[in-house]
């Protein structure tokens, strides 16, 4: 029988040390890159197979699923074909349906904490939320929608019936609105509303929610579909943003701020304040909002201060870790 214990390895030296664009060898499956990000996108070199493994689910495969053929499975190569594909860390999913493909069978598989999908063509202009988390954090975003990349049911609770209350659980809300089935993985659509006086409770596709009075800020889901990219919402500074570390790239949500200390003229210090630096650059205006590309790289032994957009940055000696940022 197959375990499903996935194996922690101490990994954390090769990911402070690998981009997101680097190309790595054939893992055999990523199950041991337990320590990375959800939404975060890593290359591999492999060559593809149809045996000599095992795979689990259909297009989204569990961590353990052996990579060369399920790259085989969802057609990004064929076997013996030597390539470099991209692989997108999702979260765990309660079921995983299998199927046969290209001449390789994959099986079905209950929970498992952790799967991947693979990333093809160009992810265009969508961007993606890959925590819920983030949800409650979106109140200042009133009359814009974001996408969100879930999987359905879960724990929580719900008040209201469509709008919500903006701390309901998006995963929830998911299946209680008919977007998503429990237990499914996929985007939703999430439009951010003004606050309402009241909220009635329902049950819709077994999950309950509840009556409410009065809140600041609602939201409603619609369903979403397509290829995107994953989506960070900014941080006070950019080192604490999750895969910070040099050769990283992520495409983060931003305001442009007027107060906050900066250090450096591009590259900046990794602790300097995005949404200052935002301006600084010329990227952003102050209270203007925009998903821009933090690209961090090494560290260097200096940073030189400068005034632009109307915001000062300062000196610093050398610093371990700093980025740029890009539309």
């Amino acid at each position: 029988m197959k375990s499903k214990m996935i194996t922690v390895l101490v990994l954390t030296t090769l990911f402070s040390l690998v981009s997101l664009n680097a190309q790595i060898a054939d893992p055999g499956s990523i199950a041991s890159y337990r320590v990375a990000q959800v939404g975060q996108v890593l290359e591999f070199k492999i060559t593809g197979k149809t045996t000599g493994g095992s795979v689990w689910g259909t297009d989204i495969y569990t961590a353990d699923s052996n990579l060369a053929m399920a790259a085989v499975h969802a057609g990004v190569l064929q076997s013996g074909q030597t390539g470099v594909v991209k692989v997108e860390i999702l979260p765990g999913a309660s079921s995983y349906a299998g199927s046969p493909r290209s001449g390789v069978t994959s099986s079905n598989w209950g929970s498992y904490g952790m799967g991947y999908r693979f990333v093809t063509g160009s992810t265009g202009g969508a961007y993606a939320f890959t925590s819920a988390a983030v949800l409650p954090s979106l109140a200042e975003y009133i009359g814009q929608s974001f996408l969100f990349f879930l999987e359905a049911g879960g724990t929580g609770s719900v008040w209201g019936s469509g709008p919500y209350t903006l701390d309901s659980s998006l995963s929830r809300v998911a299946v209680h609105s008919g977007v998503l089935a429990n237990g499914k993985t996929g985007l939703v659509k999430v439009n951010i509303l003004p606050g309402q006086n009241s909220y009635s409770g329902s049950t819709k596709n077994g999950i309950p929610s509840s009556s409410w009075g009065a809140f600041a800020t609602s939201y409603t889901v619609e369903a979403a579909s397509g290829s995107y990219t994953p989506l960070h919402l900014g941080a006070t500074s950019a080192n604490v943003l999750p895969g910070a570390s040099a050769g990283a790239t992520l495409a983060v949500l931003i305001t442009g701020k007027s107060s906050g200390s900066v250090w450096g003229s591009g590259p900046y210090t990794a602790d300097s304040n995005l949404g200052v630096a935002a301006v600084h650059s010329g990227l952003l205006t102050v209270g203007q909002t925009g998903v821009l590309k933090v690209k961090f790289v090494p560290g260097q032994s200096s940073y030189t201060g400068s005034k632009k957009g109307g915001v000062n940055t300062s000196n610093w000696g050398a610093f371990g870790l700093g980025f740029v940022l890009e539309k």
